[in-house]
């Protein structure tokens, strides 16, 4: 039990601001619990954390829902606010830290790597952030007046993108946050876990959608990740800590950007 429990309680903390650091401290040092091992097998529980998320998400909106007479802004801004919350900034931080380093970099491999360590924010990543939320929040005020229960989704399938991310593409240092995470040890269960967050995905649409919701959303999905893969991969031969994070806050948008442009569609024709 022991074994389970701390590879997940070890994901709640890296990727939420969700109080688990006493459940942590209760099982051992730091020393022990903070392994490679430990690190490498939280990852399965990327998506159940991204599914807590979701919950949480779902729960606060339909709350709101009842003491805000439907005012939408209101409640996607606040939405939007404690999803910032919740994850305490984490991938945003990545999101800055990429485009300061793209424009930065100018290409080069060894100044993208070495700007991306600045814990500066410079312009640009400045504007990545304020771009990133206004997207989200235009988003989720469409995604609330669509269906309050999809937005399990995004926090769900980017957690469980990221697996594939971190599987099968190098780490472009000897070290860092994520080189622990990028040591799969467990490449069978992260893939049930990926397959998994997938099927649940896909019954949720399919009790609210059609199957053109669902290609549509996968396609959309699996276009993105090659994209930024093979951007990625061109620039600087692997993935960081941050470029992991701004995968996630990405992969979000682009999942909102579906859900809302695909019901459109859908309802047009």
């Amino acid at each position: 039990m022991r074994a389970l429990l701390i590879p997940f309680l070890i994901a709640m903390q890296f990727l939420t601001r969700l109080p688990v650091s006493f459940l942590l401290d209760k099982n051992g040092s730091p020393k022990d619990i903070y392994t490679s091992g430990n690190q490498s097998r939280s990852l399965k529980y990327y998506p159940l954390v991204g599914a807590i998320i979701g919950l949480l998400l779902l729960v606060f909106i339909f709350s709101l829902n009842i003491f805000s007479s439907g005012h939408t802004i209101y409640i996607a801004v606040l939405t939007v606010f404690l999803w910032v919350v919740l994850s305490g900034g984490l991938h945003l931080d990545g999101v800055a830290d990429m485009a300061d380093a793209w424009v930065g970099g100018l290409g080069d491999k060894d100044k993208t790597l070495h700007i991306m360590k600045d814990p500066t924010c410079g312009p640009f990543g400045v504007i990545a952030i304020v771009f990133t939320i206004l997207l989200k929040l235009v988003f989720v005020y469409e995604l609330i007046m669509i269906n309050p229960w999809f937005i399990l989704l995004p926090p769900l399938l980017s957690r469980a993108a990221i697996i594939g991310l971190l599987m099968h593409i190098p780490y472009a240092r000897p070290q860092g946050m994520g080189y622990d995470l990028s040591t799969v040890t467990d490449k069978n269960k992260n893939k049930v876990s990926m397959a998994i967050s997938i099927l649940a995905s896909i019954s949720l649409l399919m009790l609210f959608s059609n199957i053109m919701m669902i290609l549509g959303i996968f396609a959309v999905c699996t276009l993105f990740y090659y994209l930024f893969t093979s951007n990625v991969l061109n620039r600087i031969g692997g993935i960081t800590g941050d470029i992991a994070g701004a995968f996630i806050e990405y992969m979000e948008l682009i999942i909102l950007f579906s859900l809302v442009t695909l019901t459109f569609i859908i309802q047009s024709t």
